[in-house]
């Protein structure tokens, strides 16, 4: 079980870029405007998004059985762990000591492994015995995140504000727009459907 405890302070992408976009300089659509890169940022960001990444800092809890030697952590980049509890052989809650395990990351995949000689305790039989909680993100603001994934949410929200219906004149327009889809390729992780 994976949930989004922390959500992200702030867009990857400014709204006012993507009036410049538009070249749209009237103020009556700039909360749609809003709407559509808040829209195309949930598209692409978080477990769910179409590129299985995180975007802005935010703090994500993993639910799993029991300790492995390696546990695989969604939604990269991981920044950090913050905690690690785990139900012992009496179903009490414990801490475990975070230099059980050493965090190996980088912006598209991340894992804990046992450091050599840990000695991983039992966990009481259940089916979220233990939660990791971590940080994960590109970083704080817009400008931590790369230039393509930015690109990809001001490429979704022009052409949503451009073309609000699914259809154009009989012919179908996709949801996607073509530039985008290929970014979204470029950078989707490899177990993202």
């Amino acid at each position: 079980m994976l949930n989004r405890t922390v959500a992200p302070a702030t867009l990857p992408v400014r709204y006012s870029e993507c009036k410049a976009d538009l070249r749209y300089t009237e103020s009556d659509q700039d909360s749609y405007i809003l709407q559509l890169v808040k829209d195309a940022t949930d598209y692409v960001d978080g477990a769910l998004g179409a590129l299985g990444r995180a975007l802005i800092t935010q703090t994500w809890e993993l639910r799993i059985p029991c300790l492995w030697d390696c546990i695989k952590l969604p939604v990269p980049p991981v920044q950090s762990i913050q905690s690690i509890s785990y139900y012992d052989k009496d179903n009490e809650v414990q801490a475990l000591d975070l230099d059980t395990y050493i965090l190996v990351a980088d912006n598209d995949s991340a894992e804990l492994v046992a450091r050599s000689g840990s000695t991983l305790p039992g966990v009481y039989d259940r089916p979220e015995g233990v939660t990791i909680t971590f940080v994960c993100g590109y970083g704080d603001s817009a400008e931590d995140v790369p230039a393509d994934i930015r690109r990809i949410i001001r490429l979704m929200a022009a052409h949503w504000f451009l073309h609000a219906s699914p259809t154009v004149s009989g012919a179908i327009v996709s949801e996607v727009p073509f530039t985008a889809q290929m970014l979204i390729d470029t950078h989707r992780l490899g177990w993202v459907a």
